[in-house]
């Protein structure tokens, strides 16, 4: 989701952030504890008025949620105050703080903190409540495939509303799109549908066209060749060249690439 929302996704983020335009800004802040945000934007309401937009992506329900926005909040202002302008412009001091629950079952824990001297609270979003046509319609590649995360994101017309999106995509996008929306299918259970529609429209893609498969699968070849150098027989027990080299060198459905870069891909023919 990280991803997404950092090279589109700006239905989605306007449809839980609020209308206007987005501008999206560095989410690194420099402290001891190295803490990054999912996502940090400005939106600039039609009524001129702009406002901080922190969104934060769970997929497990966290009962420290509150105490970990109420941090980010203050490191945002922390940074605000470090970087009035950022390049876009005065920022602003207030933060709307959204949590978009992607999980499965209903978020079972709190979003405030009420204390006598203090009273914060951030609002939670459920994915699974939100529709999926303005994603598809007016959405961008991002927005397509967090659409199947909506509340009638495992239907069948949808998931091919997805693909066919991601099919009409340029194929430097397509690899990567396939890949998150294989990942985000198992949120909802629904890894073999996807993969039997996918099949259906004969969607093949290249390990070769994706910023975030290539890199762990070309560290894997590499690891091959260097163990294979060191010790051959080593090498042809791990298994790990042998595997490097099917993933890197052919062309699979976005499954078998996907399970390739997390390391699974010993388990496909």
């Amino acid at each position: 989701m990280r991803h997404l929302t950092r090279i589109g996704c700006r239905a989605f983020l306007q449809t839980i952030g609020g209308e206007g335009r987005l501008t999206v800004l560095e989410t690194d802040f420099p402290t001891a504890r190295e803490r990054r945000v999912d996502h940090l934007a400005v939106i600039d309401a039609p009524d001129g008025s702009r406002t901080l937009l922190h969104v934060e992506f769970q997929a497990t329900v966290d009962a420290r949620m509150p105490k970990r926005m109420l941090g980010y909040y203050s490191d945002i202002l922390n940074w605000v105050a470090e970087h009035p302008q950022d390049r876009v412009g005065p920022l602003p001091d207030e933060v709307t703080q959204k949590v978009v629950y992607v999980g499965a079952g209903e978020w079972q824990s709190g979003t405030a903190i009420c204390h006598q001297n203090l009273n914060f609270r951030f609002e939670l979003v459920e994915a699974s409540k939100l529709r999926a046509k303005p994603l598809l319609e007016t959405g961008d590649l991002g927005d397509a495939v967090v659409a199947v995360l909506t509340a009638d994101g495992t239907s069948t017309d949808v998931i091919k509303a997805i693909l066919g999106k991601i099919m009409r995509a340029p194929a430097s996008e397509r690899a990567d799109a396939l890949a998150q929306l294989v990942a985000l299918s198992q949120l909802r259970g629904i890894r073999p549908l996807i993969e039997q529609e996918y099949n259906a429209m004969s969607i093949v893609v290249s390990v070769e066209d994706s910023a975030i498969l290539r890199p762990p699968i070309d560290r894997a070849y590499d690891l091959g060749k260097a163990e294979g150098t060191v010790s051959g027989t080593s090498a042809v027990r791990s298994g790990r060249p042998a595997i490097a080299r099917r993933c890197r060198n052919s062309r699979r459905n976005p499954a078998q690439e996907l399970d390739c870069g997390l390391g699974r891909g010993g388990a496909r023919p």
